[in-house]
């Protein structure tokens, strides 16, 4: 005879099926059809990558222009500053090239461009909502999940004030399975009203979705042939208790009743500053624990997508942030930058190592100063490997290069110039700050940063030194050799 745990067991089993398909049922199969011939699978493939992983992956995306054969998915999927070609696979089950055309500086956002005419002609105009969507609406996801193309998941809206990423963006927790290759599908309403897209997940219980309006700012930049405006102080955000704000940093108690009524999906949380980075406007002006007030005047409360948008259209240089400080009230009047300037479309690949400057991803992790030079990717055997400790059980490096037997190399091009010196010398010490954790005596880990050098003999067999850049015309990577005069 089954034990009554056993018996509950079976019941929340029963309970979870039948509420994944009562869902699944309040979805008309038009709109679930209709969404399908919407969705795309997608394989990257990375010969070089500045951080990332070198090789085959997988994700779906969205056409959202059919005429200028526009399709959005993740910047994960895409790959963060990544020598890559992309091919699309359509419902019908043709495919195509594509190219990457934009992804954003911090947001999990890209998107791809392919040939127009290669896009099925039965495939129908995307639909976005024009309102909110609300805590508890049912939702469902197309898209490669769990490796399977275009299969279908159901859930709920659990919270729309989540912020899961390296770097802050709001999202959408979603209640249900995201697993592998999900990255990049639609989260669209009973509707077929797209209301986000799947950025991550914890697979089983969880999605997280950015909210569509991030895509359509920049897709009404794009379609237009210009440049999506993305600035920001530096400062970088995640959401807190307001009671705890209360409790530990002096917030006005008096204040959290009137949030709540003005922010009633808050789950009683506030944007508090989490992060600041070194040489950016924001530096010794805002402080980790400042709570995020007004932005202009205007109450931000937990809309962290309100705010970058009137970050990005502030109408000047500098915008007017209006923070709690220790229980009080503070305007400082803060500079932005351009968050463009800071990625990654210069790397140089040097004796099976690849090079590059610092983008705000990397700082994000090292605290390093703008432009500072890098060097995670390495190529088993090659010149550099073997010579510097990696992150412990992996194969990525986080070193900051200074110099070279006695030369500064500040900048990218200092590291150009001074490469076929380098050639010519093969053999020769490398200063750098190893900004990732790594082991010591007695399997002590070190973090110290401390200067550190080692030597590196040069080997012809790891081919000519090159010089990746992206082509923004072209929409790809151009390759230049560094040339090296005969020796």
């Amino acid at each position: 005879m089954p034990s009554l745990k056993h018996l509950i067991y079976l019941a929340l089993a029963l309970f979870s099926i039948n509420s994944g398909a009562y869902l699944y049922a309040e979805i008309d199969h038009k709109v679930v059809l209709s969404a399908k011939k919407s969705v795309v699978s997608i394989e990257r493939r990375s010969s070089y990558s500045a951080y990332e992983f070198v090789g085959t992956v997988y994700g779906s995306g969205i056409i959202i222009d059919k005429e200028q054969g526009l399709i959005v998915t993740n910047h994960h999927v895409v790959g963060r500053a990544a020598v890559s070609t992309y091919e699309i696979g359509f419902f019908n089950g043709t495919e195509t090239k594509a190219q990457l055309l934009y992804y954003d500086s911090w947001q999990d956002f890209a998107f791809l461009k392919v040939d127009p005419k290669t896009i099925p002609t039965d495939t129908p105009t995307i639909k976005t909502s024009n309102n909110e969507p609300e805590l508890g609406e049912s939702v469902f996801i197309v898209g490669k999940n769990a490796g399977q193309n275009y299969s279908l998941q159901t859930g709920e809206l659990s919270s729309h004030y989540d912020n899961l990423g390296h770097l802050p963006n709001q999202s959408y927790r979603i209640s249900l399975n995201a697993r592998g290759g999900s990255s990049g599908s639609p989260v669209l309403n009973k509707k077929g009203e797209i209301i986000g897209i799947i950025h991550s997940s914890n697979y089983d219980n969880f999605g997280f979705a950015l909210p569509f309006n991030y895509i359509l700012d920049a897709y009404k930049d794009l379609k237009l042939g210009k440049k999506p405006k993305r600035r920001s102080p530096g400062m970088l955000t995640s959401y807190y208790s307001l009671d705890r704000a209360a409790k530990y940093y002096q917030f006005p108690q008096e204040l959290i009743s009137d949030y709540l009524q003005s922010f009633p999906n808050s789950f009683n949380r506030v944007l508090i500053v989490s992060s600041v980075f070194k040489d950016s406007p924001a530096y010794n002006k805002l402080f980790v624990g400042d709570i995020i007030w007004k932005i202009n005047g205007k109450a931000i409360g937990p809309k962290l997508y309100e705010m970058e948008k009137a970050l990005n259209n502030a109408p000047a240089d500098t915008v007017m942030i209006s923070i709690y400080r220790q229980g009080k009230l503070i305007d400082i009047e803060v500079g932005l930058y351009d968050l463009q300037l800071s990625d990654i479309k210069r790397m140089v690949s040097f004796g099976g190592a690849l090079f590059y400057e610092a983008n705000d991803f990397i700082r994000y992790f090292t605290n390093a100063s703008k432009n500072a030079i890098f060097l995670t990717n390495i190529k088993e055997g090659s010149s550099f490997s073997g010579r510097i400790a990696p992150v412990p059980n992996s194969n990525v490096y986080m070193l900051n290069i200074t110099g070279f037997s006695g030369k500064d190399v500040r900048t990218l091009d200092d590291l150009i110039k001074i490469i076929p010196e380098l050639v010519k010398m093969k053999d020769f010490n490398m200063t750098y700050r190893n900004y990732g954790a790594y082991i010591t005596y007695d399997n002590v880990p070190m973090f110290s940063h401390t200067p550190s050098t080692s030597e590196i003999s040069f080997n012809e067999i790891d081919g000519a030194p090159v010089l990746f850049e992206f082509d923004e015309a072209a929409l790809n990577w151009t390759m230049k050799p560094i040339l090296v005069e005969n020796r």
